[in-house]
Order: C-alpha cells, then structure tokens, then sequence
C-alpha cells in the first residue's frame, strides 16, 4: 500500500486491468507527475490527461502515507 504506479501503452485500442486490496479512496486519490522522476518512458509525444498533468512533480509530492 502507498506505492506509485504508472503505465504505458504503445497501441490505441490497449485495455488495463490491475487488482488492488481495497476500496477506493477519494482523500488517497492522488499521483506525481509523470516526468519529474527521471524515468524515460521512450514516448515522442505521450498522451496525458489533464488530470494527471496537474499533478505534482515528485519533489513537491506530499504523501498520506508517510
């Protein structure tokens, strides 16, 4: 629990499935933005949504589960 995950997919029609252990959680809803790590994800031009384009970069990432 606490952990980050992102994914990437290098076709249109890709579907994503993964199981988590509990219900979900508006007030632990949150995320990093994708390119403030360091990791080279090898996209040109990525598609992001605005939501996840508003997130923090990880160095200003306030986090429940400390």
């Amino acid at each position: 629990k606490g952990f980050a995950h992102g994914f990437k997919s290098l076709t249109d029609d890709a579907i994503t499935y993964y199981l988590v252990s509990s219900e979900y959680s508006k007030e632990h809803d949150t995320g990093i933005l994708y390119n403030s790590f360091g990791y080279d994800w090898e996209v040109d031009s990525p598609v992001i949504s605005e939501r996840d384009m508003s997130f923090p970069a990880l160095s200003d990432w306030n986090t429940v589960f400390k």
